[in-house]
């Protein structure tokens, strides 16, 4: 069944949120400026006071066999593969590593790592591997003013390495291999951290995937080192995909709050979102609404753009009135396609009759409309067929060449003649 969104219990209020989650070139300059005047540790506030989300209670495994242990891809990744990404060429990290006290390390704000927490089933196969490797990848923290150690990367790492040494109270899981990031990193780099250490090997969500290409966009223009630089080839290797895919969503950056929401739930398909993100986002709202699920029909959108004519014939006062955005909303949702496509599975011992009346019908449809002479037919009536499939048949006595003949011609005279 389609997915339609639900237009009736709409209250677009809702949608104030999606602009604190994608960042405007604004934003991210302010945010530098702020980590230069002040430093890192004052101009991200990190909530250490709210109690962990807990998953529901997990035993320690012991009745396993070794051989049935599949390493997570996380613990596979190898730290130069991540290190070799362009935005983390320059960091300034420890090469040593340290063993730091559980007790020492905090999560940094869900706002900053936005993407997916592993499901139960990763989770569950990354406490195992934790417990019969240990910490093959080192965590990534940075050190704050108070001499504990937010955690940049490692993440999950980390609630695995506290959930063990909660039910087992061993040792070996009370401090964690990691490595320091400068002091002087600002929140730009670290947001890029958190991207490029994500983007290569998790599942991310549409929304995910968004939220990183414009953080790194905007982290890359912002950047004093790659100022004045081609971006989109450099968030695209650091985010994992191609260049197209960057470019195809960094079209997306204009679009409102509302239709945003809209991308990344996928009740509004691409192409549409590129065509109105040139719009301002009050228009682009009045086209939603306006359309509602009917968003996805190019068309009409197309006939939305160009906003109300300066007038148009009104039927009751048989006269000419100005045009509203009302009226040209009920004009362009009372519009039905021009055509529409049919595909046809057909049984292979059937084909032959079934070309026949395909066939009777191009010549029907050729006569009825004499317009199609000048070798116009395909644009009305277009059969499209798998080429290959029907010179099997032809060969096989399932289709003659004559039907075949007479279903491949676009020639007026010819459909007349030899239908």
């Amino acid at each position: 069944m389609k997915k339609e969104f639900d237009f009736e219990n709409l209250n677009l209020e809702d949608y104030e949120y999606v602009q604190e989650i994608y960042l405007d070139d604004e934003i991210c300059v302010e945010l530098n400026e702020i980590v230069e005047d002040l430093g890192l540790s004052h101009k991200i506030t990190f909530s250490k006071t709210e109690p962990e989300e807990e998953i529901s209670s997990i035993d320690i495994y012991t009745n396993y066999k070794e051989e049935d242990i599949k390493p997570m891809m996380g613990l596979q990744h190898d730290y130069n593969e991540i290190r070799d990404n362009p935005i983390l060429k320059d960091i300034n990290i420890s090469d040593s590593i340290q063993q730091i006290n559980l007790n020492k390390l905090y999560e940094m704000d869900s706002s900053i790592n936005f993407f997916d927490e592993p499901s139960d089933e990763q989770f569950i196969e990354l406490l195992k591997n934790i417990e019969i490797f240990g910490i093959i990848e080192p965590l990534i923290t940075i050190k704050d003013e108070m001499g504990n150690y937010m955690v940049v990367s490692g993440r999950s790492r980390l609630k695995a390495m506290k959930m063990l040494y909660k039910n087992s109270g061993s040792e070996k899981y009370a401090s964690v291999p990691c490595r320091i990031l400068d002091d002087s990193t600002n929140y730009s780099m670290i947001q890029g951290i958190v991207i490029a250490t994500n983007t290569h090997y998790r599942n991310m969500s549409r929304e995910a995937m968004m939220k990183s290409i414009f953080l790194l966009d905007e982290i890359y223009k912002t950047s004093n080192m790659f100022r004045g630089k081609s971006t989109a080839s450099k968030v695209a290797r650091a985010a994992g995909v191609s260049r197209t895919t960057v470019n195809n969503y960094l079209e997306l950056k204009n679009l409102s709050s509302f239709a945003m929401d809209l991308v990344v739930k996928k009740y509004m398909n691409l192409n549409v979102a590129k065509v109105l993100s040139s719009k301002d986002i009050e228009t682009q709202n009045k086209i939603i609404l306006g359309l509602k699920n009917n968003i996805n029909d190019i068309e009409k959108v197309y006939e939305m753009m160009k906003g109300p004519d300066e007038a148009v014939y009104d039927k009751e006062t048989n006269s000419m009135i100005k045009d509203t955005w009302e009226l040209k909303t009920a004009r362009v949702n009372k519009k039905i396609p021009q055509y529409t496509y049919i595909t046809l599975k057909v049984a292979f011992n059937d084909v032959e009759e079934v070309f026949t009346g395909i066939n009777d019908l191009r010549r029907a449809y050729a006569l009825k409309y004499l317009t199609t002479r000048n070798n116009g037919l395909n644009k009305y009536f277009k059969v499209n067929f798998n080429e290959h499939d029907l010179q099997q048949y032809i060969k096989s006595g399932f289709l003659t060449q004559k039907t075949y003949d007479k279903l491949a011609t676009g020639v007026f005279n010819e459909i007349i003649k030899r239908a």
